[in-house]
């Protein structure tokens, strides 16, 4: 069993030329920050320990990093908020999970881009922004929470995630981004505001022709929400905002009837 080495040095920056190649480390206590490029493509790490003196995870500091497999942040309440940078962890491909602390607000663009093998992440109430691409190519996570507080799911958040069979998105948010969504062929239900919905299709790009997006409210067959999404739409299924393309209100006296769209639903009958 190896043991663990501990590197950096209390009160600095831990930089790219303190690691000895060791696979399991364990970054000393009091070390305030890791720098851009630190660990990057350091293929023979496997795990970390952070302490929660760190207040900043440097641009692409864990990138490339495919051995990778554990991670923890240790979070405290009197730790200030810890900033993940831009592709923190960019194809860490052996990355099974991760546990964000409650210190992060916003996750980073590209933050856990093609982490392949993530199949759950804990995102904390605190964070408020997804960023772009966070969860790109995450193709074994299977299911995710979207902590209340985020407004938007930015674009290409979830794309690409083949495995994601379900999503919870709270009522705060009110704005969701072009391909959010895209190439999610695994995902069964959506739960807003509490409400589950069986999930049907989402097209995902700007071709006018596709079909519109249709969520099922399990519980009520005669109360059917229908989204349509061009570029970004918000939530609410009487006024549903189309950037570039103004304001469309999609109702069943808008030339369409309940019967067009039951003739093109399934119904889970377990959940109607």
């Amino acid at each position: 069993m190896s043991t663990s080495a501990i590197i950096g040095i209390s009160g600095q920056i831990l930089t790219t030329d303190q690691y000895a190649g060791e696979p399991d480390i364990i970054i000393r206590d009091g070390v305030t920050a890791i720098d851009i490029l630190c660990f990057k493509d350091k293929t023979s790490l496997n795990s970390v320990i952070i302490p929660n003196s760190v207040t900043s995870l440097g641009n692409l500091c864990f990138y490339g990093c495919s051995s990778l497999t554990s991670i923890i942040i240790r979070d405290s309440v009197t730790t200030s908020n810890l900033t993940i940078g831009n592709s923190c962890f960019y194809n860490c491909t052996s990355l099974i999970s991760i546990a964000i602390p409650d210190s992060v607000t916003k996750l980073s663009n590209f933050c856990f881009q093609n982490c392949s093998s993530l199949i759950s992440i804990a995102i904390p109430d605190s964070v408020t922004d997804l960023g772009n691409l966070s969860f790109y190519g995450c193709s074994s996570l299977i299911s995710i929470i979207i902590p209340d507080g985020v407004t938007r799911i930015n674009t290409s958040n979830f794309q690409n995630c083949s495995d994601l069979t379900s999503i919870t998105i709270p009522d705060s948010v009110d704005t969701i981004k072009e391909i959010s969504f895209s190439g999610c062929t695994s995902l069964t239900y959506v739960t807003y505001n509490n409400i589950t919905y069986k999930y049907k299709y989402f097209t995902t790009d700007n071709d006018r022709t596709n079909p519109v997006k249709i969520l099922v409210e399990n519980n009520n067959i005669n109360d059917w929400d229908i989204l349509l999404t061009l570029q970004t739409f918000t939530l609410d299924p009487s006024n549903i905002t189309v950037e570039n393309y103004g304001t469309i209100n999609m109702t069943f006296s808008d030339n369409i009837t309940q019967e067009d769209i039951l003739g093109n639903l399934t119904v889970d009958p377990s959940n109607a």
